[in-house]
């Protein structure tokens, strides 16, 4: 009985000091089945750097593995939009892929927008730029938005909407509405006019408004519309994006201490990196570096 216990003792023990590393080894090779099977490519080869992923299809793949690895599937969105003003992808394409996408619902009526494809082909074209205020502030005024509209909108649109604007401004704003036209009935002029378009109106010289120059009906249709989307949103609840999911431990000590271990070890890292990873560019190798 001596003899059992005595021989079960040190095997027991073995066990208890080999559970942490059994562990490891489970968490490499799970790692290890998510990175590349082979070491860097020297020449040009094939090799599926997504191997991981092969059971998915190919856009879910992309997708995953942009999560799992931290990196941009795709090219930016500036990127395409420079190849669309470019022809390499031809406006026609790229309408037929959103009627495609959006089935039934590509005629469907948005407000003041038009279709609902005709503003997904707009918010393609055109980038939605975000940012703090002040940063806001900054591109407007850099970019000289509130008086020239943009280069790459084409001439016909720049020319549409700035003379529906000089008709909106002539016929509703100044004059009111016509009850012979729509049985509404006339207005006082600047009737329902917010206090920035009425201001906006007095900036511009509103008695001498029939010899306006096509640079101030340009600037004038900027700033109203500027005016008309911030009077839109004025009263809503700010936005809050949600807060990205964690990937890497990196993520959950700055989203908990507020301090980026990125900034900390990169120096550092960076250099015995380039010694294990180097292809014998290096001016010295780190030693028993195989």
């Amino acid at each position: 009985m001596n003899d059992r216990a005595t021989l079960e003792i040190p095997s027991r023990a073995a066990e208890v000091s080999e559970a942490p590393f059994t562990r490891l080894r489970h968490v490499v090779e799970h790692a290890a089945h998510l990175l590349p099977a082979q070491g860097p490519i020297t020449v040009f080869i094939h090799h599926n750097t997504l191997h991981a992923f092969e059971d998915l299809p190919f856009d879910l793949g992309v997708e995953k593995g942009a999560h799992v690895f931290g990196c941009q599937p795709y090219l930016t969105e500036d990127r395409y939009r420079e190849a669309l003003t470019r022809g390499r992808i031809r406006f026609a394409d790229l309408q037929e892929v959103l009627e495609k996408d959006l089935g039934g619902r590509a005629g469907e009526k948005v407000p003041c927008f038009g279709t609902l494809l005709q503003l997904r082909l707009s918010m393609l074209q055109y980038p939605l730029r975000t940012g703090p205020a002040v940063e806001l502030i900054w591109h407007v005024a850099e970019l000289n938005a509130l008086r020239r509209v943009r280069p790459e909108a084409s001439s016909a649109v720049r020319a549409q909407l700035i003379a529906e604007t000089r008709r909106w401004v002539m016929r509703d704003l100044r004059t009111g509405f016509d009850p012979a036209r729509n049985g509404s009935p006339k207005t006082p002029p600047r009737g329902g006019l917010s206090d920035s378009l009425s201001e906006l109106l007095g900036r511009y010289r509103e008695p001498a408004i029939e010899d306006w120059t096509d640079d101030e009906w340009e600037g004038f249709t900027l700033q109203a519309l500027w005016r008309v989307c911030c009077d839109g949103v004025r009263d809503l609840p700010a936005f809050t994006p949600p807060p990205a999911s964690a990937v890497r431990h990196r993520d959950l000590l700055l989203e908990a201490t507020g301090e980026d271990t990125d900034t900390v070890v990169h120096e550092r890292l960076i250099r015995f990196c380039s010694a294990f990873l180097d292809q014998g560019f290096a001016q010295w190798e780190l030693p028993r570096r195989d």
